[in-house]
C-alpha cells in the first residue's frame, strides 16, 4: 500500500511534477559540478555518467506509477522506432557527408586511436539512457503530467 492514496496523489500533482522537475534540472548540475570539483575525467565521469541515467530513469518511473500513467510499448512500436532511429543517422550523416562538414579520412584515423569499446559504450550509453530516457522522462511523464 502506498503511503498516499489516490486521492492525495492527485491533489499533490502538480507540487510532485514541479519537485520531479526541479530535480531533473538540478541533477545536471550535480553532474558537471562534481566533475569540476574533483577534476573527474575518463572511466570516473562515464561511471558517473550512467549513474546520473539512471536516477533521471527512476524518477521518471517513479513518477509514471505514482501518477498511473502506462507508455504502450510493443514490438512493432519499437521496429518502427528502430527504424526511424536508422533513417535519421543515415540522414544525419548522408547530410554532414554532402555539406562537407567532416573529412572522413581524418575522421576514421582519430577513431582508430579510440579503443573500441568505448566508442561502442559510448553509442550505447547515448542511445539506451540520453534518447530513451528523454522519452520516458519528458514525453512519457512529464507531459503527461502538463496535459493533467
Amino acid at each position: 500500500m502506498s503511503i498516499l492514496d489516490d486521492s492525495d496523489t492527485h491533489k499533490q500533482g502538480p507540487a510532485l511534477l514541479i519537485g520531479d522537475m526541479a530535480a531533473a534540472t538540478l541533477l545536471p548540475f550535480l553532474f558537471f559540478g562534481a566533475i569540476t570539483h574533483w577534476g573527474l575525467d575518463g572511466l570516473p565521469v562515464y561511471f558517473l555518467q550512467l549513474g546520473l541515467y539512471l536516477l533521471l530513469y527512476l524518477l521518471a518511473f517513479v513518477g509514471l506509477k505514482r501518477d498511473h500513467v502506462s507508455l504502450p510499448i510493443n514490438a512493432r512500436l519499437l521496429w518502427q522506432a528502430l527504424g526511424w532511429t536508422l533513417a535519421g543517422w543515415l540522414f544525419y550523416a548522408l547530410t554532414i557527408h554532402l555539406l562537407g562538414l567532416v573529412q572522413w579520412p581524418e575522421a576514421f584515423r582519430a577513431l582508430r586511436s579510440v579503443p573500441a569499446w568505448k566508442i561502442g559504450a559510448q553509442i550505447l550509453s547515448a542511445w539506451l539512457f540520453v534518447g530513451l530516457g528523454e522519452e520516458v522522462l519528458f514525453r512519457g511523464y512529464f507531459l503527461a503530467g502538463f496535459r493533467r
